[in-house]
């Protein structure tokens, strides 16, 4: 029932018409195996070789480096983070996407970037955990935006702050939002207005992901990442695609949210 949340797991779908009936009906798809894991080992080998100079546990280079440098160079880990976005290796599984916009869009278009990088997913940290919230108040007067999610690094479990979607709250379309911002260096948060109203009629559920599993995403569906209560970071991809050439291609900044 609404109000009650569950666990979703990818899926491997047989054919075109059943991965768009689920996107249809229930707003986003889960689906396993989307990306080979020696792509996702190749982002692996470039984030580490980024943060290895900054990390005091060889086992863990990658967490240790941003654990660390979220405590004592803000500035620096901004900055790293910025640069590994732009990396090759991780633009390269993009590519994979643009077969699953056309399917699910049942049309074959040009597909364009709208934006895309990854998520640290920080341990203990609420700065950087996004509340409920709908991609179209984000990136603007796009007819359509598949959003993808996927795991760089582990599995993403509730623990370690998987995100959660309101399942079939695409349905109410583009709403309302508050604006929240718990700090001057936390992530900005349009929170849609009424949100307890809409949690108590759609059903929440945590996408629970293994490397290479993807989750694609309806715009206007309602979701949010989770607080990580691990102690390692829970690092993910995010690309959104359009095959919209029209749309609001400036990225915002928060004052202009």
């Amino acid at each position: 029932m609404a109000g009650d949340s569950t666990d979703c797991f990818a899926k491997s779908y047989s054919s075109v018409n059943e991965l768009r009936a689920d996107y249809e009906q229930d707003g986003f798809v889960s689906i396993k195996g989307l990306i080979p894991l020696v792509k996702l080992e190749t982002v692996q080998r470039d984030l580490t070789e980024t943060f290895a100079e900054f990390s005091a546990d060889k086992q863990f280079a990658i967490d240790s480096a941003i654990i660390e440098l979220d405590r004592t160079d803000k500035q620096l880990l901004y900055e790293l983070h910025m640069a590994t976005t732009k990396l090759i290796s991780l633009r390269s599984i993009f590519s994979i996407f643009s077969k699953i916009v056309d399917d699910l869009s049942a049309k074959q278009a040009p597909v364009y970037e709208v934006s895309g990088g990854y998520l640290l997913g920080i341990p203990k940290d609420n700065r950087l955990v996004y509340d409920f919230h709908q991609e179209s108040n984000y990136m603007r007067e796009f007819e359509s935006i598949f959003n993808f999610h996927f795991p760089l690094l582990r599995k993403s479990t509730r623990e370690n702050g998987t995100m959660s979607v309101l399942k079939g709250s695409q349905t109410i379309g583009t709403v309302s939002f508050e604006k929240k911002r718990i700090s001057a260096n936390s992530y900005t948060n349009l929170v849609p207005t009424s949100i307890e109203d809409i949690q108590s009629k759609f059903q929440e559920v945590h996408c629970i992901l293994e490397p290479g599993d993807c989750v694609v995403f309806n715009k206007d569906l309602v979701h949010r990442s989770n607080f990580n209560s691990s102690d390692l970071c829970r690092p993910v991809g995010t690309a959104r695609l359009t095959q919209n050439k029209r749309g609001s291609w400036i990225t915002p900044s928060p004052d202009e949210l």
